[in-house]
């Protein structure tokens, strides 16, 4: 028996712990290999929590979140945690990546400086602290990070929405403290040549105004780019918001939007940064104050010149202009002079090869009896299908309805850069003039509004628009305004999404509005498409209807002038050569001595005899057909009533003795319904699934069907609307029939 354990002594070790601890620290490594610590290899090993992050870079809290945030370095989720669910990972390729940034160098540099600020600030030794903020201040860039974080400019064009969100979030804010006055003008300034941009290369596409703000997006390069800009209203800053962190956004964002902009603005052959007229900017106007000045010419360093901050190659250039550019300006000139006369020679040439085409074939067809050679009948087609559609495009070029035919030829996209092009809109003062201006300038109009800085009046006679939003008197109205039309705001931005101009009847001042659908909801896709939406598919349908039937009219007047000269010939040959006929018939017959009209009646009686005659025995024959196919398949259901009697009867006889009480009590099952054979494969492939399949199956079935509830719920409140306005025409018709009746009554 074991012996019992002695209290207070201990516990004697197994046999297997005396062989170890006789082995020494070496051995006992070989044999049983290293002890690893908890996260020191594995999937826990790639994450480091925020804290080591700190200690490994030696920043503090604040300068790691703005290198995050300038790196763009994100926590990550790890799928352990070895040190709590409470704490924030960083992956350890991020961290490495963060400790090779230069910009720590900087934020280090910058902290020894404000040290030596603080302490003669506490000296009171204001002359230093001055003359050291600025001459010693470090300064840094961030244009490796943009080169960096965007190998591509496609990848910095993508990344563009959250930058013009937050800049013209910061251009309507307050000017509360100093950097953020500063931030404001900058900001100010970014969005203005944002805008100018997009109103002269003409490629917004899209304007949809919630109560967020001003929904924008234009397609740059072939990629749509979306942004919302806040409305005019007094901004309060929220309590809550940690702004700091937002400037260090707003920091790279300002940079990338610059090199995004440099890119552009060199692609339309203007430089950048543009120069802004102070004088204009004063009075307020707009995007007419951006003076945008070409490549080639060396920029104008005037007052608005120096006051826009331009760039450091803009300022090293000296302004003496005058000889060198009036060199350039008629070397362009020249340029443009050479290229239009080389397209004028070449158009000459081809009407030259025309010519002499057709005096060929003129002379072949003069010459075919002598042998002639005829031109072939492919090449003639070929070169009236090469010529056809270049001159047609010229001629129909020269008048407004061809020019308006050729136009809605084009895409949407080009339709909606030339939709306001030759249109004149006056704003109301009412009218927010910031984004409607933007937005008429994108599509080719010219805006004017109340004010210093407008370019043209309320009394000038070219205006086709006045834009009103408040309920104007037509009997008030100027007998010379008389010619406008008076819209309200939606018209513009309705037109730019249809990429149409709509009628402008429900859009007048003071009427009842048509909803204003946003252009970003794929109606089709979510399965519901509003009244209004239906109305304005069928009106773009009409228009391209109309324009491809006038088209179609204008070119084929030609052709279908020849096609029908060619048939009357045609049909007069063929009239001839009946006529030569019936008369040489008509001279045998009275020769013979038959009188040709007498013959030809009787022979038009006999022919309608047959006819009825063919008509009445095909009826004849098809009701005999029709009585025998009855016949047969009556005789064919007796005959399969009979047989299956008959089987009933044997089978009765020969289970006669079989049958239990049971059976005779149990009632006849109800068939079953037929299942197509997708509804079998859809039970099939429901029954080979996994369980996980089937619930993932059956949370996407329940979404499916919230979604049909969703577009039910709008039909039927749809349909209850429009009944209740279908049902107010009906009483008052009601109404004034009762009135009748009661004057009918009385007379």
């Amino acid at each position: 028996m074991p012996t019992k354990r002695v209290k207070g002594r201990p516990k004697k070790k197994s046999i297997k712990a005396k062989i170890h601890s006789r082995i020494g620290s070496k051995a006992r490594t070989q044999r049983m290999g290293k002890e690893l610590k908890k996260g020191d290899k594995g999937v826990a090993a790639n994450f480091l929590t925020r804290a080591k992050v700190l200690k490994k870079l030696q920043l503090s809290l604040k300068d790691f979140r703005r290198l995050c945030i300038l790196k763009g370095i994100y926590p990550r989720e790890p799928s352990k945690k070895p040190s709590g669910k409470d704490k924030t990972y960083y992956h350890i390729k991020d961290v490495s990546f963060l400790a090779h940034e230069p910009l720590i160098n900087s934020f280090r540099e910058f902290k020894a400086f404000m040290k030596k600020i603080r302490k003669a600030a506490g000296r009171r030794n204001i002359s230093e602290v001055r003359r050291k903020e600025a001459m010693a201040k470090p300064t840094y860039t961030l244009h490796h990070l943009v080169r960096e974080r965007y190998p591509r400019f496609t990848d910095a064009v993508r990344d563009l929405d959250d930058a013009l969100c937050l800049v013209h979030m910061f251009a309507a804010m307050p000017q509360v403290f100093a950097a953020t006055g500063q931030r404001v003008e900058s900001c100010k300034r970014l969005v203005k040549e944002w805008q100018f941009y997009v109103a002269r290369s003409h490629c917004l596409s899209k304007v949809f105004v919630s109560i967020k703000g001003i929904y924008f997006q234009a397609n740059i390069m072939g990629l749509p780019v979306t942004w919302l800009a806040p409305h005019q209203f007094t901004t309060e800053l929220p309590p809550d918001v940690d702004f700091r962190i937002m400037l260090t956004f707003l920091e790279f964002y300002e940079v990338l939007l610059k090199f995004v902009m440099f890119k552009l603005y060199t692609g339309e052959d203007l430089r950048y940064p543009p120069v802004l007229d102070n004088e204009i900017e004063g009075q307020d106007g707009g995007l007419l104050s951006v003076k945008a000045q070409p490549l080639m010419e060396k920029p104008a360093l005037n007052g608005a010149g120096a006051a826009s901050g331009g760039d450091e190659e803009g300022e090293q250039e000296s302004s003496n202009t005058t000889d060198d550019q009036v060199q350039v300006t008629s070397k362009a000139e020249k340029r443009q002079q050479a290229a239009s006369a080389a397209r004028i020679a070449s158009l000459d040439a081809r009407m030259r090869e025309i010519a002499a085409s057709d005096t060929k074939e003129m002379e072949g067809g003069q010459d075919a009896g002598a042998g002639g050679m005829f031109m072939d009948d492919d090449d003639d087609q070929t070169i009236g299908d090469s010529l056809s559609v270049p001159l047609e495009a010229a001629f129909m070029a020269q008048s407004e309805e061809g020019a308006s035919i050729l136009h809605s030829q084009d895409s949407e996209e080009q339709r909606r850069k030339r939709l306001f092009k030759g249109l004149r809109f006056f704003l109301g003062r009412e009218v927010p003039k910031h984004w409607m201006e933007f937005a008429i300038l994108s599509c080719g109009g010219t805006v004017g509004w109340d004010g210093p800085g407008s370019p043209f009046g309320l009394n000038d006679s070219g205006i086709t628009h006045q834009i009103i939003d408040r309920p104007v008197a037509q009997s008030k109205q100027p007998a010379q305004h008389r010619s406008r039309e008076l819209v309200q705001p939606q018209w513009v931005l309705d037109s730019i999404n249809a990429a149409m101009r709509l009628p402008s009847e429900r859009y007048k001042p003071g009427a009842e509005l048509p909803p204003h659908l946003s252009p970003f909801v794929e109606d089709t896709a979510e399965g519901y498409i509003p009244a209004y939406r239906e109305e304005l598919n069928s009106l773009k349908a009409a228009s391209k209807l109309t324009a491809y039937s006038t088209i179609t009219d204008v070119s084929g007047t030609a052709a279908a002038a020849d096609d029908n000269a060619a048939d009357a010939s045609e049909e007069e040959d063929e009239e001839s050569d009946d006529d030569d006929q019936t008369y040489a018939r008509e001279v045998e017959m009275e020769a013979s001595g038959v009188n040709y009209t007498k013959a030809q009646a009787d022979a038009a009686t006999g022919s309608d005899d047959d006819v009825d005659d063919d008509s009445h025995g095909s009826e004849d024959q098809e009701a005999g057909d029709e009585e025998s196919m009855e016949e047969e398949a009556a005789a064919g259901e007796e005959q399969d009533v009979v047989e299956a009697m008959a089987s009933s009867s044997e089978d009765d006889e020969e289970d006669d003795e079989e049958v239990d009480a049971a059976d005779v009590l149990a009632a006849p099952a109800e068939p079953a319904k037929p299942q197509t054979e997708a509804q079998e494969l859809h039970e099939l492939s429901k029954i080979m699934m996994s369980k996980k399949a089937k619930r993932l199956y059956g949370r996407m079935q329940h979404g499916i069907g919230k979604k049909r509830e969703t577009i039910d719920r709008l039909k039927a409140k749809r349909k209850a609307i429009e009944s209740q306005y279908d049902k107010v025409p009906t009483a008052k018709a009601s109404a004034a029939a009762q009135k009748k009746k009661q004057k009918r009554a009385a007379n």
